[in-house]
This record gives C-alpha cells, sequence and structure tokens, in this order.
C-alpha cells in the first residue's frame, strides 16, 4: 500500500473485466488495480457489478450514471468490503471505482471485442487464484487482453480535497481514516 496517503497527484486505474453477463441486471466481474504514479505502489480490488438502467436494456448507456451501477461484492487484498460502510470519502472512493468501471465497459463496447460469458462464484475464485501471479506481474493490464479478459486504464488526477480523500481511502483498503478531512 502507498506510504504517504495524504500526498497523491495522479493515479493510474486499470480495470480488469473476467466476467461479462449481457442480460438485464447486466453483471460484471473483474479487477481493479490503482497505481500511484509518483511511487509506482498499488493495490487489488476484486468485484462483482450489476448494472440496471430501465431505459436502455441491451447494453449500456453511454452517459455515464452512478446510480445505474450497484458493487455486490468488493475485496481488498485481505478481505471483505462493508460496501454499507459510511465514512468520509466511502461514497467517492465507490464512485470513483464505479466511473473507473463505466469508461472501461464503453471502452469494451465502443472496440467490440466483448465476448459474452459466464461463470459463478466458486469458478471466480478459481480464476482469481490461477491468474493472480500474472496481475502482480504484469506492467500494464491491457497486454493481458487476449489471454484473460478486457482491459483499460484511465488516469485520475484529484485536485479537490474529498477527491484527495477519496484516493487516500481507495489505497487504505476501504477502511477508515483516523484523521479528519481537511479543505
Amino acid at each position: 500500500m502507498v506510504t504517504d496517503k495524504s500526498k497523491f497527484t495522479s493515479i493510474s486505474i486499470e480495470t480488469l473485466i473476467l466476467v461479462a453477463v449481457w442480460k438485464q441486471p447486466f453483471i460484471f466481474q473483474g479487477c481493479f488495480r490503482l497505481t500511484e504514479d509518483a511511487t509506482g505502489e498499488s493495490i487489488l480490488y476484486l468485484f462483482r457489478c450489476q448494472y440496471s438502467n430501465p431505459v436502455t436494456q441491451d447494453t449500456i448507456d453511454s452517459e455515464f450514471s452512478c446510480n445505474d451501477y450497484q458493487f455486490t461484492h468488493l475485496y481488498n487484498e485481505t478481505s471483505f468490503i462493508n460496501l454499507e460502510n459510511d465514512f468520509p470519502g466511502f461514497d467517492e472512493a465507490i464512485y470513483i471505482l464505479k466511473y473507473a468501471l463505466h469508461q472501461s465497459l464503453w471502452t469494451m463496447l465502443t472496440r467490440s471485442r466483448h465476448r459474452s460469458l459466464s461463470v459463478d462464484d466458486m469458478a471466480m475464485k478459481a480464476l482469481y487464484k490461477k491468474i493472480e501471479p500474472i496481475l502482480y506481474q504484469a506492467k500494464h493490464w491491457e497486454q493481458l487482453e487476449d489471454d484473460i479478459g478486457f482491459a483499460a486504464s484511465i488516469p485520475f488526477c484529484p485536485q479537490e480535497p474529498m477527491g484527495k480523500r477519496a484516493l487516500e481511502v481507495l489505497f487504505n483498503g476501504f477502511r477508515g481514516l483516523d484523521k479528519p478531512l481537511t479543505h
């Protein structure tokens, strides 16, 4: 994990989509890797997310709406993250991950390289164990695309205190922080 969490300038958020079920509600499973650009330190998150929008039934909407995405499972490198948490920066951190997922899905759709497939939780765990070493060793996940899933990366450079706080939460593994938010 990043040692000095108060000095973020920019990060890269890589999203690896391992499973995409294109039937309402759409279900996506995969990983996020957040890397602090200055130090190269990173943290991984595994996720399962549902997408539901009553207006668009066959695909995701090009316009991002946080309300269309609902994480059902989120894990840091060591444990399950309680999605009912309520501490400063938590909602903003979830928003950032939803936005990164949306951008990656939209990139995947516009490149027309997605495949329809499905996997249950046991298969997901087995798949993760198999690819875990690759996730830590690969410099850029986009290179993994042909072998294990679709990958995309977006930069994030927060300028405001809430954005910086959200990054602190993300790099702290979604654990509450002791210090109060400063403006």
